[in-house]
């Protein structure tokens, strides 16, 4: 491959990642203002972050977790709920690296209901349950037994829809050929990533 080729091949992945990677957060955003209920400071329901596991199915738990960690920020700085901690920024990556580890669909990994329910359990028992959990208790001061009944039961209730969500959203895309078109599109950011 020549110099030339080389260049071009890398500044279309990048233009090719950037313009999907900046739809996909401008969807998150969207998404965090109409499609989330907030309960209090240590609940939250909704699906912001379906924009967030379709990058991670697609470009992998790396790129996957960049983009959780940056969205995290970027939708705390246009919708604070209390003081910044930077333990649910780790979280959004931790969550991020756990879906795209199991789902990303590059490697090989066929779109499947048990790859997105076990993922999302992962997800919620160790990232939602066990460290956001933490990070409340740390940055509110309450006790873990005060809050981590609700917690529980609100995964319990958010995990099966999170799982059937995401699985309609990633079949609708497989059926209509879209998700297809979507990894040849990106295709070189995965060889990359």
């Amino acid at each position: 491959m020549s110099e030339n080729s080389a260049r071009s091949h890398t500044s279309a992945f990048s233009v090719q990642v950037l313009v999907f990677l900046g739809l996909m957060g401008a969807l998150s955003i969207v998404l965090s203002f109409v499609g989330t209920i907030r309960i209090g400071n240590y609940l939250r329901v909704g699906f912001s972050d379906l924009p967030n596991r379709l990058n991670d199915f697609l470009l992998g738990p790396f790129l996957g977790a960049l983009f959780g960690g940056v969205m995290d920020i970027v939708k705390y700085l246009l919708q604070p709920t209390g003081p910044f901690f930077p333990g649910y920024t780790l979280s959004a990556v931790c969550g991020s690296l756990i879906f795209g580890s199991i789902t990303h669909g590059m490697h090989g990994h066929k779109l499947s209901l048990g790859r997105i329910f076990a993922a999302e359990l992962l997800i919620k028992v160790f990232v939602n349950i066990g460290m956001n959990t933490a990070w409340s208790c740390i940055l509110y001061g309450n006790t873990l037994m005060a809050i981590l009944p609700a917690r529980i039961v609100a995964n319990l209730i958010q995990l099966p829809l999170d799982t059937a969500v995401i699985y309609f959203v990633l079949f609708s895309l497989e059926k209509s050929k879209v998700l297809s078109r979507m990894q040849l599109w990106l295709r070189p950011a995965a060889h990359h990533a």
